[in-house]
């Protein structure tokens, strides 16, 4: 299995490729008013996640997306199928290494006030991300260049790491929920409709930095999941519809791509 440490390097550093890949992956809740009936939420997925693309997830509501989310956060179990990192099953890792994988996993949706202690500053919650969750014994210098460096990344200018964070407007408060996620970038980051409460031109900006800072800096798999698919931007697509994968080609059908 891919050491969790070695995630922390940048493209710069020739990180290692990370590969998700789920087979026949499929989940049954049980009828609310007659548990023998079997409701079928993920019919058999295959599919793979790689960290040399951003991956949209898309599909309308009911469809298996926040299901599918959960089972790959560790939240939700799966009935059938399996899920394999770099090759080798969750099923076969040890109940350490399916621990540090999941711990590892990221996660941000539109709720950003669950993301940040609004009682501690961005410099402090970043720093406190930093004690948590880098397997490497950082200076106090080096910590600063690496948040001077996530600040750089997502257009936060440096007084917005003591401002209170009460202040903020939305699309500030999503950048920073970023900035703590991305401070240690997670091997797999999983975005719910992030821009859900955002307007028009926050949406574009948290899209738009999303994808330079993949492209240019991070080594992590990410599935972006929206319901909009005017942010859609790049040709990796899991389209669920009725807890089925469409194919590939129906996928990029009636999309807008906006650069």
């Amino acid at each position: 299995m891919t050491n969790i440490s070695t995630l922390e390097t940048t493209r710069n550093n020739d990180p290692p490729r990370l590969v998700l890949e789920a087979r026949d992956l499929t989940k049954i809740y049980p009828h609310p008013s007659n548990p023998k009936i079997k409701i079928p939420v993920l019919v058999g997925l295959n599919f793979v996640v790689t960290s040399d693309s951003m991956t949209y997830l898309i599909g309308p509501s009911g469809s298996g997306k926040t299901t599918l989310l959960n089972i790959l956060l560790g939240r939700l179990s799966f009935d059938a199928g399996e899920i394999l990192f770099n090759g080798k099953s969750l099923h076969l890792m040890s109940m350490k290494e399916r621990k540090q994988f999941f711990r590892h996993v990221g996660y941000l949706n539109q709720h950003v006030h669950y993301m940040i202690d609004f009682n501690l500053t961005l410099e402090e919650n970043l720093l406190l991300a930093l004690t948590l969750r880098s397997s490497q014994r950082m200076s106090r210098r080096e910590k600063k260049d690496r948040i001077n460096e996530i600040m750089e990344w997502l257009q936060l200018t440096p007084e917005f790491l003591k401002k209170p964070l009460k202040t903020f407007s939305g699309g500030e408060l999503q950048r920073a929920a970023l900035a703590k996620l991305l401070i240690v970038p997670p091997p797999l980051l999983l975005l719910d409709e992030p821009t859900a409460q955002l307007d028009r031109k926050n949406a574009l900006l948290i899209r738009d930095l999303l994808w330079s800072i993949h492209r240019k800096h991070l080594s992590s798999m990410i599935i972006f999941a929206t319901h909009d698919l005017s942010l859609i931007q790049g040709d990796s697509i899991l389209r669920l519809e009725k807890g089925r994968l469409l194919p590939e080609k129906s996928s990029n059908l009636g999309m807008r791509k906006e650069n």
